[in-house]
């Protein structure tokens, strides 16, 4: 029944079916970190519609799987989905389309920090990150100075 459901009506068909539930599928389970047991049909709906469906590169849906480990501390097939909605969405097909898509939205995030700042009228200040809790004139301590004003009062104190 199974089979039929997934349009597989022939013996290669089935070969191919068994070699991705066999290999490709235990090379995700793997790789997020459940290795010892059967994927469940909800898994399997996901990794079909990726390797199947859309016929992803292996290599790409083990990058999502590794992100979404990363990022969520543990297997969450929803958020790998995501992340690979969006690469698909974008033309990812290999490693090194990965490489540019996140080059290209690092350097997007930061253009987009820095026209923020410049909306705001204020520059980012040498060494200080502003931002919402520190939208203001730091205060500048000479220490120097307050070292100096420290002994001139303990002199003071002595002589006294």
């Amino acid at each position: 029944i199974d089979w039929v459901e997934n349009g597989i009506h022939t013996v290669e068909d089935a070969k191919e079916y068994v070699r991705l539930f066999n290999t490709d599928y235990r090379e995700i389970m793997k790789a997020f970190g459940i290795g010892r047991r059967e994927p469940a049909s909800a898994e399997i709906k996901y990794m079909q519609e990726w390797l199947i469906t859309h016929g992803l590169p292996l290599e790409v849906i083990l990058e999502a799987c590794d992100r979404t480990v990363m990022q969520t501390n543990g297997p969450n097939f929803p958020y790998a989905d995501k992340i690979i909605a969006t690469w698909r969405e974008t033309g990812v097909q290999t490693l090194e389309d990965i490489k540019k898509t996140d080059e290209e939205f690092t350097s997007a995030k930061k253009k987009s920090a820095d026209s923020g700042a410049a909306a705001r009228g204020k520059p980012e200040s040498k060494g200080k990150k502003q931002n919402r809790f520190a939208n203001f004139d730091q205060r500048e301590w000479d220490y120097a100075e307050i070292e100096k004003t420290e002994q001139q009062l303990l002199e003071n104190a002595v002589m006294s």
